[in-house]
């Protein structure tokens, strides 16, 4: 009986989201429906399509919708299953299918969300975040983590998709936090070209690296960081290795690298590549612009955060976003 509920029920909501669709694909198609010129000239469309919070404004007015579409999309959005769908995600269940494993990514820029993260990685990922701004901090001043009498003029952050795009963004947006920042460059692709012509402008004695890859095994960045920590090496012998950061959750495959252990930061495996910009690996960002700079980041990136965590569906803002 309650499966044959549950499936009456599946067919109600897959019957009811065809007519909503339907409903957007009649008025989308209404040769009375006014072009966007015209609704441009609606007085108050801008109030009724746009929403703005925390210094963001969303303007959606110029996109050819009525309060008609609004209101269905809305609705759509209700038996699609969204707020549930948000409570998964918050709630730390397992929406990575492909994984199986939760994306609480969200954690790493509001520490709140840490609570329904199991208890030893809640603590690792709160060690890791006091462990990264005391790195970032000695970088920030050219000087070596662990090392303050040696210098730093140069990082070298090596990763590939997420793990390098998002720092990489974060350091050309955020501007070096003062004189003595160091200069940050950015290894990617297998191609070595890039790497061949940086090099000789570095000096190995000033030069950091940091190799960012959650399960230390990608080819492309464990080939530059080999080529690297040889390019170390041939200058500084056994102290080459003082001069490389890794940050992965394969914590025992980049220490057998040669990598110290206390120069290995936490990546959680629940943190995506493309949403790992508010973890440790954007610590190249925050040695360039200093971690406080950092920290007013990871503020202004929750505020949005809080607002569809905890805003009401019906109020409609969630549901826009």
């Amino acid at each position: 009986m309650k499966s044959t509920h549950s499936r009456s029920e599946r067919k109600s909501a897959a019957d009811s989201i065809k007519n909503l669709l339907d409903m957007l694909r009649k008025n989308n198609n209404n040769p009375e429906k006014p072009g966007l010129a015209e609704s441009l000239t609606t007085p108050g469309r801008f109030e009724m399509f746009s929403r703005s919070a925390d210094g963001m404004l969303l303007d959606f007015s110029r996109v050819r919708v009525d309060q008609d579409d609004f209101d269905t999309l809305v609705r759509l959005a209700g038996c699609c299953g969204l707020a549930q769908a948000r409570e998964r995600l918050f709630s730390g269940a397992a929406v990575n299918e492909t994984e199986h494993r939760p994306a609480m990514h969200m954690a790493m820029r509001m520490q709140e969300l840490l609570e329904v993260v199991p208890g030893e990685d809640a603590r690792r990922v709160r060690e890791t975040g006091e462990r990264m701004r005391e790195m970032a901090e000695s970088l920030h001043v050219g000087r070596l983590p662990g090392n303050p009498s040696q210098r730093v003029t140069d990082i070298i952050h090596v990763g590939i998709g997420g793990s390098m795009l998002g720092p990489q963004l974060l350091c050309e947006a955020l501007p070096p936090g003062g004189g003595d920042a160091p200069s940050v460059h950015f290894l990617g692709s297998v191609d070595a070209c890039p790497r061949e012509r940086l090099l000789p402008r570095l000096k190995p004695e000033t030069t950091v690296v940091i190799l960012a890859s959650k399960s230390f095994s990608t080819p492309d960045t464990l080939m530059h960081g080999e080529r690297l920590l040889g390019w170390l090496q041939q200058s500084l012998g056994d102290r080459a290795n003082q001069r490389m950061f890794a940050v992965t959750a394969a914590e025992s495959r980049a220490a057998a690298f040669g990598i110290p252990v206390e120069q290995i930061l936490y990546l959680p495996e629940w943190v995506g590549g493309r949403y790992s910009l508010w973890s440790a690996v954007s610590l190249v960002a925050a040695a360039q612009s200093g971690p406080g700079a950092f920290d007013e980041l990871l503020e202004g990136c929750k505020a949005p955060l809080v607002h569809r965590r905890f805003g009401p569906l019906a109020g409609r803002d969630v549901a826009v976003a």
